[in-house]
């Protein structure tokens, strides 16, 4: 995965982690605080679960919800 902060402009102790400078989406590990990308974190990175929403014509229906990520570190981050 790719540092948020690799090839931008700001400090990234300028940066805020509810509201960053650049503007991006961006999630922190908060075990080693490295910046990234939500969009740019690959799938199996990142841990969906699948929560029920009743039924629909009698068929189940779920909704793919992000619980959390893992960190290139080895950290688990939950969201």
């Amino acid at each position: 995965m790719q540092e948020l902060c690799e090839g931008c402009g700001c400090k990234s102790s300028d940066c805020l982690k509810d509201k960053p400078q650049c503007g991006k989406d961006m999630v922190w590990c908060e075990h080693c605080n490295a910046g990234f990308n939500w969009e740019k974190i690959p799938d199996d990175q990142v841990k969906i679960v699948y929560e029920g929403r009743g039924e629909f014509w009698g068929a189940p229906c779920s909704e793919p919800v992000p619980y959390g990520w893992w960190c290139d570190c080895g950290y688990y981050n939950e969201v």
